[in-house]
């Protein structure tokens, strides 16, 4: 995998990895990735528990009671965006 769009983001901006979740109907969230060109592996929490997803700039749709959380662990440097 080509991993340059992710090094170039933050090695070469002042950018930080922006996350939207933001609802689709009452039980379903959408979560995409707006600033970077490539699918990133995402810790997603909901309240079925966590799972580790491919998302990118299509989104992922989750399906939960809650909103997801997203990467609890730190593991980006990141800017994640809840549209309510």
């Amino acid at each position: 995998m080509d991993l340059s769009p992710l090094f170039h983001l933050y090695l070469y901006t002042t950018d930080k990895l922006e996350i939207r979740v933001r609802p689709v109907d009452a039980n379903h969230y959408l979560v995409q990735l707006l600033n970077i060109d490539m699918p990133l592996p995402l810790d997603i929490t909901s309240d079925a528990g966590t799972t580790r997803t491919m998302v990118d700039k299509k989104g992922f749709t989750v399906t939960s009671t809650t909103m997801p959380q997203i990467d609890t662990r730190d593991f980006y440097l990141k800017k994640v965006i809840y549209d309510l």
